[in-house]
């Protein structure tokens, strides 16, 4: 199984765990200045893009 792979089925288990519909996983830019939104999950599509900064 590759790395993303895992990442994803770890995330998925860490959202349902908490006993949430949603969930969103931030990391860190390599240069530490800021957050960015890595994965998503639950969030219906078109909520998710009008609420993007543009």
């Amino acid at each position: 199984m590759a790395a993303h792979d895992r990442l994803d089925t770890e995330f998925l288990e860490v959202v349902r765990g908490a006993g949430t519909s949603t969930g969103g996983l931030y990391l860190l830019s390599p240069d530490g200045d800021v957050l960015r939104l890595a994965m998503l999950c639950g969030a219906p599509l078109d909520r998710t893009l009008a609420a993007a900064p543009s």
